[in-house]
Parts: C-alpha cells; sequence; structure tokens
C-alpha cells in the first residue's frame, strides 16, 4: 500500500501496517475523547501535533497526557494558578493545574484524602510534573486558609 506520510513522504508500507481513519479523527483536540475514533497512532499524531505548538498538555477524558519539552515554556507558569483554581476545566487549556484543582475540590468537599497517580518512562518529566501538581496544592491551600482565616 503506498501512503504518505505528515511530512508529505510517499512510502510503501504493508497493509497490515495501515490502521484506517477518518479525516475527522486528525483534527486537533484539546480532548482526544471528542474525536471520533481513537487509538494509537491517532494519539501520537494530536500529542506531536500539539507539542510542535508548544502545547503539551492533552486531555484524554479525565487523565492529562503531558510531553515532557526538556525547557521551561512561559506560558505554562504559577501565573495561571488562578485561573485553573475554581475555574472551569473545560473553558481553559489543559495543564496539571486542572488536575490538582480536581483533586483539591474533591478534597475539601469531600473531606477526603485524594491521589492523583504520574506515570511514565525515565526522562518523561514525572518529577516535574509532580512539582507543578504539589506547587498549585500548596498555592492554592495557603490561600485558602488565608480565606478562612481572614474570615474568622
Amino acid at each position: 500500500v503506498r501512503v504518505v506520510t505528515d511530512d508529505g513522504e510517499n512510502i510503501v508500507v504493508k497493509k497490515n501496517q495501515v490502521i484506517p481513519f477518518t479525516d475527522s479523527s486528525l483534527e486537533e483536540a484539546d480532548d482526544l475523547i471528542s474525536l471520533d475514533e481513537l487509538n494509537e497512532a491517532i494519539i501520537l499524531h494530536n500529542l506531536k501535533a500539539r507539542f510542535l505548538r508548544d502545547q503539551i498538555y492533552t486531555y484524554i477524558g479525565p487523565m492529562v497526557v503531558a510531553v515532557n519539552p526538556f525547557r521551561r515554556l512561559d506560558k505554562y507558569g504559577d501565573h495561571l494558578i488562578p485561573q485553573y483554581h475554581g475555574g472551569v476545566a473545560e473553558e481553559l487549556e489543559p495543564h496539571l493545574f486542572a488536575v490538582g484543582e480536581n483533586a483539591f475540590k474533591s478534597m475539601t468537599s469531600l473531606g477526603l484524602s485524594q491521589s492523583v497517580i504520574i506515570s511514565g518512562e525515565s526522562g518523561a518529566g514525572k518529577t516535574e510534573s509532580t512539582k507543578i501538581i504539589l506547587r498549585f496544592l500548596t498555592e492554592v491551600a495557603s490561600s485558602s486558609s488565608r480565606s478562612n482565616d481572614q474570615n474568622q
């Protein structure tokens, strides 16, 4: 079968190496659950396209996939914490702060401990992702504590 790669190159591959898809599945999305089809190739295509535009976070339902840019991106800095704290995640770009906000909301409304699972291969950015979520939780917890102290 002759196929055209993302780079425009024509190559010949075996038929069993081709995964059929609809054009609408190649549309980029903040949440991949919204696509008509979802398979490994479509996920990787979407993550690559977003990464090339410095969009390193992508939702897949309630999960966030983070692609390590191996550099600091100011567009994802702590200045966004107030937007994600109390904000509606669906109205904001995907971010680890949304995971932190969901955990914080659940913890405070349910009064139960919460867990955040961060997984990946060596060098994938697990430590950095953990620090980002902990910075968010520290900031919103301290601001909530200050707010409660002022109200008493």
